[in-house]
């Protein structure tokens, strides 16, 4: 995850930063829960994830980059994601051919 922070330029890098900040504090203010995102509890937080996936857009876009990285950050670092119970790239397993950057097939037909 960090390289592919290391990608974007300032002026983009401060407005994810915003972001973070707004996403984290706003669940003093608009989640009403007088306490950051991350002194929350489990069920608190998720409820809060779901309240911002159907909020303006701003909190969609928020949100929806919050988890990007997070699957970014799975994908990348397989044995951290293990240590924390995901079993890592479903392709590894199942035998899945790696294409690259090329476009999946159409339905129905064979790489």
């Amino acid at each position: 995850m960090a390289h592919a922070l290391s990608l974007l330029d300032e002026p983009t890098l401060e407005e994810v930063r915003v972001g973070f900040k707004l996403f984290d504090y706003g669940a003093i203010v608009i989640g009403l829960h007088f306490r950051r995102f991350v002194n929350l509890s489990v069920e608190r937080r998720v409820a809060y994830v779901h309240r911002w996936e159907k909020g303006v857009e701003i909190q969609r876009g928020i949100v929806d980059l919050l988890k990007k990285l997070t699957y970014l950050g799975y994908w990348k670092d397989i044995e951290a994601a293990r240590a924390i119970g995901y079993q890592g790239p479903v392709s590894v397993e199942g035998g899945i051919p790696n294409l690259g950057n090329a476009p999946m097939p159409p339905t129905g037909q064979e790489p």
